[in-house]
């Protein structure tokens, strides 16, 4: 089943503004903004610079020279190859790294990446389009990575290391992996899947190798490419845009700026800026920039700069100041030839806040889309919701299961409409006393209350009476909303990529055959 995801409550009020085209947020973004517009992306990207190019596709063969021992005609050979081309474009994606990719919705992100390249290719044969999944590896929230939920069982991965996640050594994963083995219930060919992923990262020095090799097995066969820019060449053609924002500060009162006229208009904000939206990044440590007492300060260390100290830096070293998310997303679009981003809900609403960044700093905007969200349950789920014909739709809507406790052959208790019956009585009774005896009038007033307390009482009593009476249709709906259907507890964050491996080990290539992913649409599935 597909059906728009801004029919049910699971987006920001900006993020579905957008997805609809809400005539106040493209008076703020600009109809001509290329947010929606394939062509204009293109026209954007027309003469990418081929020396950023050239060294694009370096960087990349450097991280993929675990290949080297295949066909020359491998599509993702082909694919990165063909990023030297003046014709060859990138569709893109990102996310933070987690230990065995991570969430459920990674996959659907990735999926949603290679089809639309598949449809650009067929919309426009003359060009080439690449799909991109960019490690966001200089991300250092350790903590938020650290955890592992499997079929119900936590594993955390225990390290002291600090900094960025891309670059950790995973000594202790191994353990973690064991843990898995121990503690999850495997068949024959579960088990062999989850030593090959364990061969990966025993084999790969850090987190960002090991991600890149996994993603490759699960999507190298449609042609997928993995960037991981945490590089000095790839810096290096970023250094205007950090010498910007740290020594002039050029962004902080753009972007605040947008913010305010975005709030003003009714829409949700994601981020916050800073005068400085650079962390410095070494070792270890990925501390923020701050400028205090004519000194620039690396936050938690007694690293400091003058201003002629910190721009030698940037030059010298630019590997070493890592973006935040405001700036990433330009990082992106400077390195890459990219023409559309595919985001989700947090995303689409920090990538409308930074719009006007990309023009302040001459740099040239993506299509941006919302990502498709998943649900995938059971058939006999899916079969429990044809019997009491309770649309998947309806269920996610409502959040609520027993708003359709008519559906499950209940009567319908409302008595609403006669207690609104009843106090208008009331009341003109009442106010007619209240001419003539005050005293009685209070004791009407009283009486009042508690025969409405006691309709409302028996409301509730007759409602128990017909919730019994649907009892068992009731517990398995609530059942079924609980585990696939609660926006709060939304399956494709709780859902690890790992486990959908274990129960499908063909599992990206089962969706992408059956589902459209398109942008900005929900699917429940069965698989």
């Amino acid at each position: 089943m597909e059906f728009k995801l801004s029919e049910i409550n699971s987006l920001s009020n900006t993020t579905k503004a957008f997805v609809t085209k809400d005539k106040s947020l493209i008076e703020l973004l600009g109809e001509d903004n290329p947010y929606y517009s394939i062509e204009k992306a293109l026209d954007g990207k027309a003469n990418f610079d081929q020396d950023y190019r050239n060294t694009l596709v370096k960087c990349i063969q450097s991280d993929y020279s675990f290949l080297s021992n295949l066909e020359e005609n491998d599509l993702v050979k082909s694919n990165i190859l063909s990023l030297l081309k003046s014709n060859t474009y990138t569709v893109s994606t990102g996310q933070q790294l987690h230990l065995f990719l991570g969430p459920a919705f990674v996959i659907y992100k990735i999926l949603a990446v290679i089809k639309l390249t598949e449809e650009l290719k067929s919309k426009y044969p003359e060009k080439n389009f690449i799909p991109i999944y960019w490690l966001a590896s200089e991300d250092h929230d350790f903590q938020e990575i650290q955890d592992t939920v499997l079929f119900g069982h936590k594993f955390t991965w225990q390290t002291n290391q600090t900094g960025a996640c891309g670059r950790f050594k995973l000594e202790e994963v191994k353990k973690t992996i064991e843990e898995i083995k121990s503690q999850v219930k495997l068949n024959i060919q579960s088990e062999q899947l989850l030593s090959e992923i364990e061969e990966i990262y025993v084999k790969s020095k850090t987190l960002g190798e090991a991600t890149i090799k996994l993603a490759h097995k699960v999507f190298g066969p449609m042609g997928l490419v993995c960037l991981d820019a945490d590089k000095k060449e790839l810096k290096i053609q970023f250094i205007n845009t950090i010498e910007k924002d740290i020594l002039e500060q050029v962004n902080f009162n753009v972007f605040n700026n947008a913010s305010e006229e975005i709030k003003a208009k009714g829409f949700h904000t994601q981020l916050n800026s800073r005068e400085i939206n650079f962390f410095y990044l070494a070792d270890g440590i990925r501390n923020r920039i701050t400028f205090e007492n004519h000194r620039y300060t690396v936050l938690g260390t007694e690293i400091t700069f003058s201003k002629e100290e910190i721009l030698e830096d940037i030059k010298m070293y630019p590997e070493r100041f890592s973006p935040n998310a405001v700036m990433r997303p330009l990082f992106q679009e400077t390195i890459l030839p990219n023409i559309a981003y595919i985001g989700g809900n947090a995303e689409i609403n920090y990538w409308i806040q930074i719009s006007n960044l990309f023009t302040v700093n001459k740099i040239s905007k993506p299509c941006l889309f919302l990502r498709p969200s998943v649900w995938i349950i059971p058939n006999k789920s899916m079969e429990l919701l044809k019997k009491l014909n309770i649309s998947e739709v309806d269920l996610l809507i409502s959040q609520n299961p027993e708003k359709h406790i008519l559906s499950l052959g209940a009567n319908d208790i409302n008595l609403s409409q006669e207690i609104n019956t009843f106090n208008l009585l009331k009341k003109k009774i009442q106010d007619s006393v209240n001419q003539i005896d005050k005293s009685e009038f209070i004791k009407l007033v009283e009486l009042g209350k508690s025969y409405e307390k006691a309709v409302k009482n028996a409301e509730k009593s007759m409602l128990e009476i017909e919730k019994s009476k649907v009892n068992n249709s009731l517990k398995k709906l609530d059942d079924t909303f609980h585990n696939y259907f609660d926006i709060k507890q939304i399956q494709e964050r709780k859902l690890n990529c790992l486990e959908l491996l274990i129960k499908h080990e063909n599992v990206a290539f089962m969706l992408k055959n059956k589902l459209n992913f398109s942008h900005s649409s929900g699917y429940v599935t069965c698989i």
